[in-house]
């Protein structure tokens, strides 16, 4: 009876063993990512050891291979940065923002001291959250002081791995994310009884545990984000805790591809996850990105919705802010599409209570743009005759550059005197 020695397989020892030279080196390396380049197909990334997704699809695959079916044993977290710790923003508040930035070893004990003082100055001056009491657990408070925006010790997870998945491809996308994978098992649940106890916070951390917590629906936020939190320590270390937690790695260069995946085929965005007037507020600040494609989305319900009314001039407005829609993304054949039915609209209408030279303004526009000059000029024409003592000085200028164009810079010139 023989017995065989089970030996490590070295995948790399053996690539060079059994490759080619012309294959291998520098300029080998290129050539392939030159490859996957002309193919658009996603660089694999596996150094040590780590997992790496670029797609929605290759998310579901990996979560599988995790043995994370019953998604109801795990907790899921996304972060933009693969390098950003997993903490609490308390601790980050402490080590990072504060006059005096407190050591890391000090972190522990400072953080008990810190959420109590936050807790006992907002019961001070009275300002207790609707639905709660002065009386109430230390808990309740400090979930509603995370929801209002305050620093505090509980670090957000979700039960639904693809809402990770989005804050891990959202705050940045010029660095790797991360989707850290927990398993409820690493976890004690904070009972009733431990609330109706009313446990204080130096209860809880003393014990040095991970706690879960599962709060109360606050707002639709809470709802909408499967939120869940877990405290008990001020950083949660993921190599410290394998097998327990895990770590996703999502690449930066396919997280604009991933966000749309989720909005299109999920439903997951910023407005839908932040999903009261605050939040709604916040996604819709100057500095977050705006997809045009959503207005022209809108315009077009609108459409569906007047052409059931007999108001002539809503159907002119949504044909015509369809059209504005479509000209701001250069998509101008269906820009012109909906100024003629915009115009079409304003021909029926009896009482003429709309200024519909805009339209054909824009029109005019779309169609210089598109080198169609002479059907530019025509409209820029007819903005003139329907002001002809008022007319827009744009109307002038327009049909001035579209003169231009044309290389008739005489009649140009004229243009550009009357504007």
């Amino acid at each position: 009876m023989s017995t065989t020695t089970e030996v490590e397989f070295d995948y790399q020892t053996y690539m060079k063993e059994n490759t080619p030279e012309i294959y291998r080196g520098p300029e080998a390396r290129q050539k392939r990512r030159e490859a996957a380049e002309a193919r658009k197909l996603p660089l694999r990334r596996k150094n040590r050891g780590e997992i790496t997704i670029a797609t929605v699809a290759e998310f579901h695959e990996q979560l599988g291979n995790l043995g994370t079916e019953d998604e109801t044993n795990f907790l899921y977290r996304g972060q933009a940065d693969v390098k950003w710790s997993v903490d609490c923003s308390a601790a980050r508040r402490l080590t990072n923002y504060s006059a005096n930035p407190i050591d890391d070893q000090l972190i522990n004990s400072l953080l008990v001291g810190y959420l109590e003082f936050l807790i006992a100055k907002a019961r001070m001056r009275g300002f207790i959250p609707p639905g709660l009491s002065e009386n109430s657990a230390d808990l309740e408070f400090l979930a509603q002081l995370q929801h209002q925006g305050a620093a505090t010790g509980l670090i957000d997870f979700t039960r639904q791995p693809l809402v990770a998945l989005w804050f891990a491809c959202n705050a940045t996308r010029k660095a790797d994310g991360a989707v850290y994978v927990l398993s409820r098992s690493a976890t004690q649940a904070v009972s009733k009884r431990d609330l109706e106890d009313n446990k204080t916070i130096q209860d809880f951390y003393e014990q040095n545990k991970l706690w879960l917590w599962e709060p109360s629906a606050i707002g639709n936020r809470i709802v909408a984000q499967g939120s869940i939190f877990v405290f008990g320590v001020p950083r949660i270390y993921p190599t410290e805790m394998k097998p327990e937690m895990k770590q996703l790695i999502v690449q930066a260069d396919r997280k604009d591809d991933i966000l749309k995946e989720l909005e299109t085929l999920y439903g997951i965005n910023e407005e839908e996850l932040f999903a009261d007037f605050s939040g709604y507020a916040i996604a819709n600040a100057s500095s977050r990105i705006f997809d045009v494609n959503r207005t022209i989305d809108y315009w077009h319900e609108q459409i569906e919705l007047a052409s059931d009314s007999n108001d002539n001039s809503k159907k002119v407005m949504a044909h015509f802010n369809c059209g504005v829609a479509y000209s701001a993304i250069k998509a101008l054949d269906k820009a012109i599409e909906q100024y003629d039915k915009a115009i079409e609209q304003y021909d029926k209408m009896i009482v003429l209570d709309i200024d519909v030279s805009v339209a054909y303004n824009n029109r005019g526009v779309a169609y210089k743009d598109k080198g169609e000059f002479d059907r530019a000029i025509q409209d820029f024409d007819k903005v003139i005759d329907l002001k002809p003592k008022d007319a827009d000085a744009t109307a002038y200028y327009n049909r001035g550059i579209a003169y231009s164009d044309k290389d008739d810079f005489d009649q140009a010139i004229q243009d550009y005197n009357k504007a």
